[in-house]
Protein backbone atom coordinates (compact mmCIF):
# COMPACT_ATOMS: atom_id res chain seq x y z
CA UNK A 1 0.00 0.00 0.00
CA UNK A 2 2.92 2.52 0.63
CA UNK A 3 4.37 1.90 -2.25
CA UNK A 4 1.11 2.91 -4.29
CA UNK A 5 1.53 6.84 -2.94
CA UNK A 6 5.35 6.94 -3.38
CA UNK A 7 6.07 5.62 -6.70
CA UNK A 8 2.97 8.29 -7.92
CA UNK A 9 4.19 10.54 -5.43
CA UNK A 10 7.87 11.11 -7.28
CA UNK A 11 9.76 11.97 -4.27
CA UNK A 12 10.94 10.54 -1.33
CA UNK A 13 10.11 10.86 2.55
CA UNK A 14 12.17 13.99 4.02
CA UNK A 15 14.43 12.52 6.63
CA UNK A 16 16.80 14.27 9.24
CA UNK A 17 20.83 13.57 9.36
CA UNK A 18 22.65 12.69 12.42
CA UNK A 19 24.54 16.07 12.41
CA UNK A 20 21.48 17.71 12.30
CA UNK A 21 19.49 19.13 9.18
CA UNK A 22 17.55 17.55 6.30
CA UNK A 23 19.10 14.56 4.41
CA UNK A 24 19.03 15.78 0.44
CA UNK A 25 15.12 14.46 -0.99
CA UNK A 26 15.63 12.25 -4.04
CA UNK A 27 13.02 12.45 -6.64
CA UNK A 28 11.62 10.71 -9.95
CA UNK A 29 9.53 10.76 -12.75
CA UNK A 30 8.16 6.90 -13.65
CA UNK A 31 5.44 4.92 -13.59
CA UNK A 32 5.29 1.32 -12.39
CA UNK A 33 4.29 -2.11 -14.19
CA UNK A 34 2.84 -4.74 -11.81
CA UNK A 35 1.59 -8.39 -12.91
CA UNK A 36 0.42 -10.77 -10.71
CA UNK A 37 -2.20 -13.05 -9.98
CA UNK A 38 -4.13 -10.32 -8.16
CA UNK A 39 -4.72 -6.94 -8.53
CA UNK A 40 -2.07 -4.61 -6.66
CA UNK A 41 -5.28 -2.72 -5.25
CA UNK A 42 -6.31 -5.86 -3.47
CA UNK A 43 -3.28 -5.25 -0.97
CA UNK A 44 -4.79 -2.47 0.44
CA UNK A 45 -8.37 -1.20 1.49
CA UNK A 46 -6.84 2.27 0.99
CA UNK A 47 -9.51 4.31 -1.71
CA UNK A 48 -6.49 6.68 -2.54
CA UNK A 49 -4.54 3.60 -3.92
CA UNK A 50 -7.08 2.82 -5.93
CA UNK A 51 -7.12 6.79 -7.36
CA UNK A 52 -3.66 5.74 -8.22
CA UNK A 53 -3.54 2.37 -10.09
CA UNK A 54 -5.06 1.29 -12.98
CA UNK A 55 -5.79 -2.22 -13.20
CA UNK A 56 -6.14 -4.16 -15.90
CA UNK A 57 -7.98 -7.56 -14.91
CA UNK A 58 -8.21 -11.00 -16.95
CA UNK A 59 -6.11 -13.04 -19.02
CA UNK A 60 -5.07 -10.86 -22.23
CA UNK A 61 -5.29 -13.90 -24.75
CA UNK A 62 -9.03 -15.03 -23.42
CA UNK A 63 -9.60 -18.55 -22.53
CA UNK A 64 -6.87 -21.43 -22.04
CA UNK A 65 -7.61 -22.89 -26.19
CA UNK A 66 -4.91 -24.03 -28.26
CA UNK A 67 -5.58 -20.97 -30.77
CA UNK A 68 -4.85 -19.03 -28.19
CA UNK A 69 -2.09 -20.69 -27.06
CA UNK A 70 -0.43 -20.76 -30.06
CA UNK A 71 -1.13 -17.09 -30.51
CA UNK A 72 0.77 -16.58 -26.83
CA UNK A 73 3.95 -18.95 -27.88
CA UNK A 74 4.20 -16.61 -31.44
CA UNK A 75 4.12 -13.61 -29.70
CA UNK A 76 6.82 -14.18 -26.95
CA UNK A 77 9.18 -15.60 -29.53
CA UNK A 78 8.39 -12.44 -31.61
CA UNK A 79 9.32 -10.24 -28.97
CA UNK A 80 11.87 -12.25 -28.06
CA UNK A 81 13.96 -11.73 -31.49
CA UNK A 82 12.70 -8.28 -32.31
CA UNK A 83 12.58 -6.36 -28.87
CA UNK A 84 13.46 -3.06 -28.56
CA UNK A 85 13.54 -1.54 -31.93
CA UNK A 86 10.48 0.88 -31.28
CA UNK A 87 11.86 2.33 -27.74
CA UNK A 88 15.07 3.77 -29.90
CA UNK A 89 13.09 4.93 -32.53
CA UNK A 90 11.06 6.67 -30.50
CA UNK A 91 13.47 8.42 -28.13
CA UNK A 92 14.76 9.69 -31.26
CA UNK A 93 12.21 11.35 -32.17
CA UNK A 94 11.00 12.58 -28.54
CA UNK A 95 15.16 13.95 -28.30
CA UNK A 96 15.31 15.23 -32.03
CA UNK A 97 11.89 16.20 -33.88
CA UNK A 98 9.04 16.58 -31.29
CA UNK A 99 7.36 19.94 -30.30
CA UNK A 100 6.71 19.27 -27.01
CA UNK A 101 4.28 22.40 -26.53
CA UNK A 102 2.25 20.73 -29.32
CA UNK A 103 2.37 17.74 -27.17
CA UNK A 104 1.46 18.84 -24.09
CA UNK A 105 -1.60 20.29 -25.73
CA UNK A 106 -2.69 16.96 -27.25
CA UNK A 107 -2.12 15.22 -23.99
CA UNK A 108 -4.70 17.69 -22.31
CA UNK A 109 -7.14 17.64 -25.58
CA UNK A 110 -7.02 13.59 -24.57
CA UNK A 111 -7.37 13.74 -20.94
CA UNK A 112 -10.61 15.73 -21.29
CA UNK A 113 -12.13 13.95 -23.85
CA UNK A 114 -11.51 10.92 -21.52
CA UNK A 115 -12.37 13.05 -18.21
CA UNK A 116 -15.81 13.58 -19.63
CA UNK A 117 -16.87 9.94 -19.70
CA UNK A 118 -15.72 9.72 -16.07
CA UNK A 119 -18.74 8.59 -13.54
CA UNK A 120 -16.42 9.63 -10.16
CA UNK A 121 -13.66 11.64 -9.00
CA UNK A 122 -11.21 8.93 -9.02
CA UNK A 123 -12.10 7.81 -12.75
CA UNK A 124 -11.62 11.52 -13.79
CA UNK A 125 -8.26 11.05 -12.33
CA UNK A 126 -7.57 7.98 -13.78
CA UNK A 127 -8.61 9.53 -17.12
CA UNK A 128 -4.67 11.14 -17.07
CA UNK A 129 -3.59 7.89 -17.25
CA UNK A 130 -5.55 6.45 -20.54
CA UNK A 131 -4.83 9.75 -21.70
CA UNK A 132 -0.86 9.04 -21.41
CA UNK A 133 -1.26 5.42 -22.83
CA UNK A 134 -3.54 6.91 -25.90
CA UNK A 135 -0.96 9.61 -26.74
CA UNK A 136 1.69 7.35 -26.63
CA UNK A 137 -0.29 4.89 -29.01
CA UNK A 138 -0.50 7.77 -31.41
CA UNK A 139 3.10 8.29 -31.46
CA UNK A 140 4.69 4.54 -31.74
CA UNK A 141 1.79 3.98 -34.72
CA UNK A 142 2.89 7.09 -36.33
CA UNK A 143 6.81 6.05 -36.40
CA UNK A 144 5.26 2.91 -37.90
CA UNK A 145 4.23 0.54 -35.31
CA UNK A 146 1.37 -1.69 -37.05
CA UNK A 147 -2.20 -2.24 -35.13
CA UNK A 148 -3.42 1.53 -35.33
CA UNK A 149 -7.09 -0.04 -36.25
CA UNK A 150 -7.00 -1.96 -32.71
CA UNK A 151 -6.14 1.33 -30.96
CA UNK A 152 -9.00 2.36 -30.00
CA UNK A 153 -10.40 -1.23 -29.34
CA UNK A 154 -7.35 -1.03 -26.84
CA UNK A 155 -8.01 2.22 -25.20
CA UNK A 156 -11.64 0.94 -24.32
CA UNK A 157 -10.03 -2.17 -22.01
CA UNK A 158 -7.82 0.59 -20.46
CA UNK A 159 -10.85 2.74 -19.37
CA UNK A 160 -13.35 -0.10 -18.35
CA UNK A 161 -10.56 -0.65 -15.71
CA UNK A 162 -11.02 3.13 -15.02
CA UNK A 163 -14.52 2.63 -14.71
CA UNK A 164 -13.93 -0.28 -12.19
CA UNK A 165 -10.99 1.70 -10.54
CA UNK A 166 -13.33 4.29 -9.53
CA UNK A 167 -16.16 1.95 -8.83
CA UNK A 168 -14.04 -0.08 -6.33
CA UNK A 169 -12.68 3.21 -4.86
CA UNK A 170 -15.56 3.74 -2.64
CA UNK A 171 -14.45 1.55 0.53
CA UNK A 172 -17.24 2.79 2.93
CA UNK A 173 -20.10 1.16 0.54
CA UNK A 174 -17.60 -2.28 -0.25
CA UNK A 175 -17.14 -2.47 3.75
CA UNK A 176 -20.96 -2.50 3.72
CA UNK A 177 -21.58 -4.54 1.70
CA UNK A 178 -19.15 -7.53 3.33
CA UNK A 179 -21.11 -6.86 6.22
CA UNK A 180 -24.16 -7.52 5.21
CA UNK A 181 -23.05 -10.46 3.03
CA UNK A 182 -21.67 -11.78 6.32
CA UNK A 183 -25.14 -11.29 8.04
CA UNK A 184 -26.97 -13.28 5.38
CA UNK A 185 -24.68 -16.05 5.87
CA UNK A 186 -24.65 -16.11 9.57
CA UNK A 187 -28.39 -15.31 9.98
CA UNK A 188 -28.91 -17.90 12.40
CA UNK A 189 -26.68 -16.40 15.30
CA UNK A 190 -28.91 -13.58 15.10
CA UNK A 191 -31.76 -13.34 17.82
CA UNK A 192 -35.04 -12.55 15.95
CA UNK A 193 -33.63 -14.10 13.07
CA UNK A 194 -32.72 -17.92 14.19
CA UNK A 195 -34.31 -21.04 13.63
CA UNK A 196 -37.74 -20.30 16.31
CA UNK A 197 -37.19 -24.06 17.25
CA UNK A 198 -34.36 -24.31 18.48
CA UNK A 199 -33.91 -23.28 22.09
CA UNK A 200 -30.34 -23.34 22.65
CA UNK A 201 -28.38 -20.23 21.54
CA UNK A 202 -25.82 -20.92 18.18
CA UNK A 203 -22.69 -22.85 19.11
CA UNK A 204 -20.26 -19.76 17.83
CA UNK A 205 -22.47 -17.35 20.10
CA UNK A 206 -24.96 -14.51 19.23
CA UNK A 207 -24.05 -11.98 16.51
CA UNK A 208 -26.31 -9.78 17.48
CA UNK A 209 -30.43 -9.15 16.99
CA UNK A 210 -32.09 -9.27 13.73
CA UNK A 211 -36.32 -8.70 14.67
CA UNK A 212 -37.70 -10.94 11.87
CA UNK A 213 -34.52 -11.51 9.64
CA UNK A 214 -34.51 -12.62 6.10
CA UNK A 215 -37.93 -14.49 6.38
CA UNK A 216 -40.52 -11.96 5.93
CA UNK A 217 -41.70 -8.20 6.85
CA UNK A 218 -40.18 -4.88 6.42
CA UNK A 219 -36.98 -4.67 8.79
CA UNK A 220 -34.72 -1.38 9.33
CA UNK A 221 -32.52 -1.84 12.23
CA UNK A 222 -29.49 -4.48 12.11
CA UNK A 223 -27.68 -4.52 15.64
CA UNK A 224 -24.16 -6.49 14.98
CA UNK A 225 -21.62 -7.01 18.50
CA UNK A 226 -18.92 -4.25 17.69
CA UNK A 227 -15.74 -6.91 17.80
CA UNK A 228 -17.66 -8.57 15.29
CA UNK A 229 -18.32 -5.62 12.95
CA UNK A 230 -14.62 -4.33 13.32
Amino acid sequence: ARMLYDIPGGRERTRGQAGGGLRKTKTWRTVLLSTGEKAVTDFSEDAGARARSLCIRGAPFGSDTDANRRATELLTATVRVNHGHMGRRLMDHLIQGVNFESLRDRYEELREAWAAQADGSVSRRLAEKVAGLHLAAELVHDLGCPGRSQMNQTLEVAWEAAIRGGQESDRPSAAWRSLYNWATANAERFDGARNSNRAEGPTQGWAGKWDLGLSGGTWTELAIYPQLVR
